[in-house]
């Protein structure tokens, strides 16, 4: 039995390898079809490496990106990946940061299409995300054939990278799809949650991006885990945890996300009153 708000990941497009994407519902989450937070663009991916801004009132011209590096398409059709790019709007609306297969992550302007920068250790199927603030931007997905995943936390002005999380597991494993790494960016301020299941472990970790360090390491059920929300202001982690005898929620905690400290906890009404 598996609970959560969180989708599992799936596998897809078995060739000579698999394509994993995790499909997690969130704002700012990358996708082939989007348009800007401001709502004047809409961007669509096709095959090949190629997007395309359109203006969604009239004026303005058809601004198109194009990925370096991309094969011919006689490689591209006996290909295991796909080669239609996946992206994600900034916050503001002014960068569009975009991935395709196993191609660098690259940065765009979305007014004047010019290519920003590029960001390496990319991965297969990666899924993007960007921080509330626009100045950190996540990737995570399939880094290799045999089962790798990584997240990666890059500094969007420097490209530099900030931290990764590593989850290898074999593809022929038979746990394989329920290993993962799965962050989640608060509404706003620089938290980030990350949830990590490796093998037999699980945990929520809190990452304060701004300074890069983590504020909280918690242990789950591996085999029963928790629901989890952050609050709409970002300072806060609430944690929903079921008991193992099947009776239902065993408690709620309440930590608070820049220290890791836990603030409250509390059964439900209805357990409190058996």
């Amino acid at each position: 039995m598996v609970r959560g708000s969180i989708q599992v990941c799936l596998g897809y497009g078995f060739k000579a390898s698999l394509l994993l994407l995790c499909a997690m519902p969130q704002l700012h989450a990358s996708d082939v079809i989007s348009t800007s937070p401001q709502g004047n663009v809409v961007a669509t991916a096709a095959e090949g490496g190629l997007i395309e801004l359109r203006p969604i009132s009239s004026g303005g011209g058809i601004v198109t990106l194009q990925h370096e590096g991309v094969p011919p398409r006689q490689e591209r059709r006996s290909s295991a990946v796909s080669w239609i790019p996946r992206f994600v709007f900034s916050p503001d609306g002014r960068v569009l940061a975009s991935v395709c297969a196993w191609l660098p992550v690259t940065l765009w302007d979305v007014k004047t299409g010019e290519m920003l920068r590029k960001f390496a250790n990319s991965g297969v199927g990666y899924e993007l995300r960007f921080s509330a603030d626009g100045s950190r931007l996540i990737g995570s997905g399939l880094v290799n054939k045999v089962g790798l995943q990584r997240l990666t936390l890059w500094d969007v002005e420097t490209g530099k990278i900030l931290r990764e999380i590593n989850v290898d597991t074999p593809l022929m494993d038979e746990a394989w799809d329920r290993n993962s790494i799965r962050p989640r960016f608060a509404k706003s301020g620089p938290m980030l949650v990350i949830e990590v299941i490796n093998g037999r472990e699980r945990s929520l970790m809190t990452l304060n991006t701004a300074s890069n360090k983590q504020t909280l390491v918690l242990k789950i059920d591996r085999l029963f885990p928790a629901d989890w929300v952050i609050s709409s202001d970002g300072k806060y982690l609430i944690v929903r945890e079921y008991s193992r005898d099947g009776e239902g929620v065993k408690r709620h905690r309440m930590f608070e996300m820049v220290s890791g400290d836990e603030v409250k906890s509390w059964a439900p009404v209805g357990a409190e009153e058996k």
